[in-house]
């Protein structure tokens, strides 16, 4: 599976359809093949910052996987 592919999935595992559908920059960028930007997006999210403030009061590591599918989608070449 494409890095990208597996982003995209694990997210709307995740989230549902319908949040992933809310990021409207990154989709945005991936139409467009522009997957660095995308990763950006992603990182610059409600998404991410909800996972960090869990992170902080639950102890756990979700941020780090938040970061591991950015940093995926960057690496997708189109």
């Amino acid at each position: 599976m494409n890095l990208g592919y597996h982003s995209i999935a694990e997210m709307a595992y995740q989230m549902g359809l319908s949040g992933l559908l809310k990021f409207r920059k990154t989709w945005k960028y991936l139409e467009e093949h522009e997957f660095e930007k995308a990763a950006v997006e992603m990182l610059d999210s409600k998404w991410y910052r909800q996972m960090h403030e869990a992170d902080m009061r639950d102890g756990k590591d979700s941020v780090n996987r938040a970061e591991r599918l950015s940093a995926m989608m960057a690496l997708v070449k189109s």
